[in-house]
């Protein structure tokens, strides 16, 4: 998973870097996650700086910003508002693993690559958090809005606002329009930038009925079948895009056909 914005005259993308060992019976990471940076002029040409951060297999010349816990699901990274006093700085989201469950923590970072917990305790606590926890300044309502996972018979999106990035408002379930045709896996909701009141979601959905007669006709079968041996819902399990946009963040319209992405015409 990763996240990619325009700041200034440059592209920053933030990505997750993982190794897994899969057999027919055993699925594990090699190494802890990573989050790792990259940067272009023109969102098309990218290069990997060598940062010199983080230790990894012996050595700090790589392109890692964080390693083990607080990389696994840190999703949001942003420009501060530029009305607040912390103007330079960009924060993000982790989630992390407390005593009573999954909570939400926040950190921030003067130059998006330095990284520390703004406090030790979470601000947010109520959600599952183990998919993408994705927040933004919104412009138009002068506030801070996060959207993350929980579980509401089955996989479903939840939002909270906030002022500050610390104090955050009760988390709510979204309301969809006509109905939210299935569980859905990641949100990706942002303003539109032609038009930041609206906001676009490109949710993910995501169906498990179990191993049928169809799945033998999906593509690479072999990998599926290794897969679904310590995992039956990663051989089994299918996901598709969809789209849905809202005037408030809080009521989707949401189409219940999967969001073909075009494709460019033969010469």
């Amino acid at each position: 998973m990763s996240l990619c914005f325009r700041d200034g005259d440059l592209y920053r993308m933030y990505y997750r870097g993982g190794n897994y060992k899969l057999t027919r019976t055993e699925y594990t990471e090699v190494h802890p996650l990573t989050y790792c940076f990259a940067e272009s002029p023109d969102g098309i040409h990218w290069t990997k700086p060598d940062l010199g951060l983080v230790e990894f297999a012996g050595s700090k010349h790589n392109n890692i910003v964080l390693i083990g816990i607080g990389a696994d699901f840190l999703r949001a990274v942003h420009r501060h508002e530029p009305r607040l006093p912390a103007r330079r700085e960009v924060q993000g989201h982790r989630q992390t693993v407390a005593a009573a469950g999954r909570a939400c923590t926040s950190s921030g970072s003067p130059d998006g690559l330095h990284w520390s917990r703004v406090e030790d305790k979470p601000v947010i606590t109520k959600g599952a958090f183990d998919s993408q926890n994705l927040a933004f300044w919104d412009t138009t309502r002068h506030e801070y809005r996060v959207y993350f996972r929980d579980f509401r018979e089955g996989r479903d999106i939840k939002t909270s606002t906030s002022p500050d990035m610390m104090t955050w408002s009760e988390p709510t379930w979204l309301d969809y329009a006509p109905g939210r045709s299935g569980e859905l896996y990641t949100n990706q909701i942002l303003p539109y930038y032609r038009a930041p009141h609206v906001f676009l979601g490109f949710p993910t959905r995501y169906v498990d009925r179990g191993w049928t007669p169809s799945h033998e006709y999906l593509p690479q079968l072999d990998h599926r079948h290794v897969r679904a041996g310590p995992s039956p819902r990663e051989g089994s399990a299918v996901t598709e895009g969809m789209f849905m946009s809202s005037h408030d963040g809080q009521h989707f319209s949401i189409w219940p056909e999967a969001f073909p992405a075009a494709r460019p015409a033969h010469a």
